[in-house]
């Protein structure tokens, strides 16, 4: 949480955030089902609505994918946004003014938008530029033969800038700008002539954060002659190239819905695949792909598909990626287009559709690399059969999954006629552990969609009564330690009510990640709130103790045996832990 923003002006923003009117604002058509409202699930794919919203508990649930939170929750999870982008926005919404930082922060943050007003200047600079025929006619003809549309070209804020030294800084500094503010930002330069303005004869691409906020501009020279024929910004305060990919800002809540993140080299190839209907598409802007990339990207998606140029370099590119998706948790595949062909040119010339053909037999990240190898040749030599198995192991390295791991090895080790074990001495030779267990470590708890056994059925009532009624809290502590629960999603969710007295329910929701969330929200959607929460609360606390010394009575037996101890001592420590059960049992009447 950005500790900027009080804990009560949260609580205030959320209280003021009608969760039925901001669900519906973003496209969600509910209607009235009683007390609440319910609707279609905009988290996955339903034909019977399952989705429902409380305008009394101001929280959502959804009963098909378990999906639920409140109002910050449903923002964060549909758009994308993070939590203090999701309060920013929810603020604004309600017209509640927002802390501003203390002096030296407040400085910075002040320099930092008058650079970005700076950046929105030259936008709007370089679009008169374009949009001017005797400036920018020649310019506009040749991205209209690219076959970039007008609404596209406005869509991105295209703009141009003639061969001039100095036009953007007269431009800038009879607006109010001043040349260091220009240097600050990237957009002038001091060399032997001067301070001249950095882009010149070029086309430009404006460069957003994931904010969509102006912070770097990118050029392509309009002719041949004009070196290097791509010029980019620089580094600065308000811009780090290794953190910012381009088009991320229009694409981002269409990765956040589908999943999925395609990844092309260059800023046509990320235009032409937008305008073409695939707005969940970014840039790399044609640096190395940093791990600052592939966690920017890991907020937004799950799967990434990297689809660069169909020739030697466009492959190699790909790989170099491969690691660094991999080690954030990232699903890679890759998609390879004919040789010789790129995104860009193959919409254009073969369309949509077959370029989706491509991505739809997208490789994942080991065939992509055994088929690397193959295309290099004499796949069957030691030597190139050595590099091969050195380049996919260090991929497999990143993995956490162990099942992922071993039917990797498996698929390896066949596609190659090696000895799996070849294989995988290699990944121990990088660290990997040589044992490999066959259960996931990554399976999610559906709370109530799975058969339950009369234990868990006892937790879940326990928890439910401490969710519906938290003044309950004080008296569950001094009888029950909710650690002791073997549903350890229940656990979890227990130790924070346990730890959150005086607990507030909506705001407690704000803290949870998103098992927490579904389990928080099922519980206070239920339709019929059980009479006597109390009662109930204390027969299951009855009940669960009942269960640990049950589990304690197995565990000495247990252990007697295997120490050899004879029937009668065992005897006589088993009466004892029957007594004490019954002793528990009159102490939680």
């Amino acid at each position: 949480m950005n500790t900027s923003i009080p804990s009560d002006l949260i609580d205030q923003i959320r209280a003021q955030s009608d969760i039925v009117e901001v669900i519906g604002e973003h496209g969600v058509h509910l209607k009235s089902a009683g007390k609440d409202f319910k609707g279609l699930c905009p988290f996955h794919d339903e034909k019977t609505p399952s989705f429902t919203a409380s305008r009394g508990r101001q929280m959502f649930y959804c009963f098909g994918c378990q999906a639920g939170g409140n109002v910050i929750s449903f923002v964060q999870r549909l758009e994308g946004k993070s939590f203090v982008e999701t309060i920013e926005y929810l603020a604004e919404r309600s017209g509640i003014a927002l802390p501003t930082p203390d002096a030296k922060a407040h400085q910075a943050q002040q320099k930092r938008r008058k650079l970005q007003d700076l950046n929105q200047l030259a936008i709007d600079f370089f679009r008169q530029n374009l949009m001017t025929p005797g400036i920018g006619g020649r310019t506009l003809v040749y991205l209209k033969q690219r076959g970039i549309s007008e609404r596209t070209i406005e869509d991105f804020q295209l703009g141009f800038v003639p061969a001039g030294q100095r036009q953007l800084i007269q431009f800038a500094q009879k607006k109010g700008f001043s040349v260091q503010q220009l240097i600050d930002v990237g957009l002038a330069k001091e060399d032997r002539r001067g301070t001249t303005d950095r882009f010149r004869n070029r086309v430009i691409f404006p460069i957003f954060d994931e904010r969509n906020r102006p912070v770097a501009f990118g050029g392509r020279g309009t002719t041949d002659d004009i070196r290097p024929k791509y010029l980019n910004s620089a580094n600065t305060i308000i811009y780090d190239k290794s953190k910012t990919l381009y088009n991320l800002q229009n694409a981002r809540k269409e990765i956040h819905q589908t999943g999925v993140a395609i990844l092309v080299e260059g800023y046509f190839d990320a235009i032409t695949l937008y305008q073409a209907g695939l707005h969940n598409v970014v840039a790399s802007l044609g640096t190395a792909f940093s791990e600052s990339h592939a966690r920017l990207l890991n907020r937004f998606a799950d799967q990434v598909i990297i689809i660069y140029d169909g020739d030697v370099a466009g492959l190699r590119a790909a790989t170099r990626g491969l690691n660094t998706l991999v080690k954030v948790g990232l699903q890679v595949k890759v998609a390879l287009l004919p040789e010789g062909d790129d995104p860009d040119e193959f919409v254009k010339t073969h369309g949509v559709k077959a370029f989706q053909s491509y991505l739809d037999k997208s490789l994942n990240l080991i065939e992509f690399q055994i088929q690397l190898a193959v295309e290099q040749g004499a796949i069957q030599r030691i030597d190139v059969k050595s590099k091969a198995v050195k380049e996919i192991a260090a991929t497999l390295a990143s993995l956490d999954s162990p099942v992922e791991l071993n039917a990797y090895v498996n698929q390896v080790a066949g596609e190659l006629d090696l000895d799996r074990a070849v294989v995988y001495q290699e990944l121990v030779r990088l660290g990997v552990k040589p044992t490999v267990e066959e259960k996931s470590t990554s399976k999610r708890l559906a709370p109530v969609r799975h058969q339950v056994s009369a234990r868990e059925s006892i937790e879940w009532q326990l928890l439910e009564s401490l969710i519906l009624n938290p003044s309950l809290i004080p008296k569950a502590k001094d009888k029950f330690n909710i650690q002791d629960l073997h549903n350890k999603t229940y656990a979890k969710v227990g130790q924070l009510l346990y730890e959150s007295e005086p607990v507030e329910i909506g705001e407690l929701v704000n803290h949870c990640d998103e098992s927490s969330k579904a389990i928080i929200s099922q519980a206070l959607m239920t339709d019929k709130v059980p009479p006597n929460l109390e009662a109930r609360m204390m027969g299951c606390i009855k009940r669960l103790n009942q269960f640990l010394l049950l589990d304690f009575e197995k565990q000495m037996r247990s252990s007697a045996l295997a120490e050899g101890k004879d029937n009668t001592a065992t005897l006589v420590e088993l009466v004892e832990l029957s007594n004490r059960r019954r002793l528990v049992e009159k102490n939680v009447r």
